[in-house]
């Protein structure tokens, strides 16, 4: 920090007042410019490092109008007190009324009692005030000065309060940079009579490093952004904590961190700690094969309670961990190959009670996993990717949601097989097969079939022409779905177009038995008839 004021004056002789906040120091932190030599212009800097944006919230700041007239006319004459600074002219409803008070007081202060009068029959006020914004209060989003950085004017007479009379504190006034640099700049008008007069501002900062910390969206507290491109390979996240940003945040708190991942990236996200949740009989967690949930066992929603969210970029839930965890559970992670979110939630934060802390890890692997993919031959296959597996613990879980476009151009009749060796629940991952009448790229249309793990093997016929084909793998379970995929698209005569799955070989014996039974009795016949012959 850099304080100038101790030998250097500004002209008139009055000392500077500016402050140099640095990121290469303290990274967070609050600030008072009633810390600082009394000047009639105050400048507060803010500087982070190259990677950093400066983040600001203002709690209390107070702007007089400056020196007031306040001049009293009496109806009845007695000896006038000379005051210069009056207005010559009598109000015309009294013009035989001499002065006889007269002044000085600023707004936004306390009020200096006046004797009462003896002979009082009539009072008329006149009250002459400097222009408004004659203090004032600049955010610069970069260097002092220039007027095209100018985000918030803030013009006298004003006095905003962190907390209300009730002592509650009252919604967040904050700012975040598009650089690294920061100022305020505070214009007062005269010095203050006393102390309390003075006219100030206060808050609390932070410098944050977007290459580590994400990138901060625009108008909000917490939330953040971590893209596979420019983020680290890894890093981690933890709850707000102690930071001095969070000092008047009172009520609810929810913040999100969004990590996405680019072409051939999957992430994972670890929660490696979880303290101190609270322990309302409310709400508890449960794990199994297809995530963590939280359970409510009473008439409260879930926003009404402590819980930690892992969303995926739909808003399906991954994972939910609320009320009494479980210590041992950990670490639970999540693997995906689409965007992720995690929301940390709290019913009612204030600085004293903070709510519950947390860390997790993530990573942006390098992989050919999953994505939404166009298939243009008329024939192929593809295969589930096989990932190595080093020590995963208990509740690791695999997200996947994949989708191939068959090009609707393709001629003749779509054939399909799709086959596992996995005995797995349908909930655990599936295979769907939509169709659309249009060639478009979303990803929506109508259902024809669902593949599930336990058919094993099955092979659909769909019909000629039918438009374009959407295959859609959607997963969420402890082991890596495993799969063959296979279509071939031919042309064919009108006779014999055929359509809907045939049933896989496993689950069919009985039907290949009575195919075979009918073919034997068919030859058997034929060899009769010749023999009769």
């Amino acid at each position: 920090m850099l304080l100038s004021g101790d030998g250097t004056s500004a002209p008139g002789g009055a000392p500077l007042c500016h402050l140099l906040l640095s990121g290469g120091e303290a990274r967070s932190g609050h600030f008072d410019s009633r810390s600082l030599p009394w000047s009639t212009s105050c400048s507060l800097r803010f500087r982070g490092l190259a990677t950093d944006v400066v983040h600001i919230s203002l709690f209390n700041y107070k702007l007089n109008c400056g020196a007031v007239l306040l001049c009293v006319f009496l109806e009845t004459g007695e000896a006038t007190l000379e005051c210069g600074q009056c207005p010559s002219s009598r109000p015309s409803l009294y013009p035989r009324s001499p002065i006889r008070f007269c002044l000085h007081v600023q707004f936004c202060t306390s009020l200096v009692k006046v004797e009462p009068l003896k002979r009082l029959c009539a009072l008329f006020l006149v009250i002459r005030s400097l222009p408004s914004c004659h203090s004032a209060l600049q955010v610069f989003d970069g260097a002092a000065g220039n007027a095209s950085k100018v985000v918030r004017l803030i013009c006298s007479p004003v006095i905003r309060h962190a907390q209300d009379s009730s002592g509650r504190f009252l919604e967040q006034l904050s700012f975040v940079s598009s650089g690294s640099l920061m100022t305020l700049l505070l214009r007062r008008s005269t010095a203050p009579s006393a102390p309390a007069d003075e006219e100030f501002v206060d808050g609390a900062y932070h410098f944050h490093d977007e290459q580590v910390e994400g990138t901060l969206r625009p108008s909000t507290l917490c939330d953040a952004d971590h893209y596979g491109l420019s983020s680290p390979p890894e890093g981690s996240i933890t709850d707000p904590g102690s930071r001095p940003l969070f000092w008047n945040v009172e009520g609810p708190l929810r913040c999100v961190e969004r990590f996405v991942p680019s072409t051939n990236q999957s992430v994972t996200l670890t929660v490696t700690r979880l303290l101190r949740q609270g322990s309302e009989p409310e709400c508890h967690t449960q794990c199994g094969d297809g995530g963590c949930r939280c359970v409510s066992g009473g008439a409260l929603p879930l926003l009404q309670m402590d819980h930690l969210l892992i969303l995926s970029h739909s808003g399906q839930t991954l994972a939910c961990l609320c009320g009494d965890f479980q210590q041992e559970w950990l670490p639970i992670s999540v693997r995906s190959w689409s965007a992720l979110r995690v929301i940390y939630s709290l019913s009612h934060h204030t600085w004293t009670t903070k709510g519950f802390a947390f860390t997790a890890m993530y990573a942006f692997n390098t992989d050919e996993g999953c994505g939404h993919n166009i298939l243009t031959t008329t024939t192929g296959e593809t295969r589930s990717v096989k990932l190595s597996v080093n020590a995963l613990k208990l509740n690791h879980f695999y997200h996947l949601d994949c989708s191939w476009l068959l090009n609707a151009k393709m001629e003749g009749q779509l054939s399909l097989e799709m086959e596992t060796n996995q005995n797995r629940p349908c909930s655990a991952w599936n295979l769907s097969v939509l169709y659309q009448e249009s060639d478009t790229s979303d990803e929506t249309g109508d259902l024809v079939h669902t593949f599930c793990p336990r058919d094993i093997v099955k092979s659909y016929s769909l019909p000629w022409r039918l438009g374009t084909v959407l295959l859609r793998l959607r997963a969420m379970t402890r082991t890596l779905p495993d799969y063959v995929l296979r279509w071939r698209s031919q042309s064919v005569f009108a006779n014999t177009r055929v359509s809907g799955p045939t049933t896989a070989p496993e689950q069919s014996a009985a039907c290949y038995s009575a195919l075979a039974t009918y073919k034997i009795l068919s030859a058997l016949s034929l060899l009769v008839l010749v023999v009769n012959c």
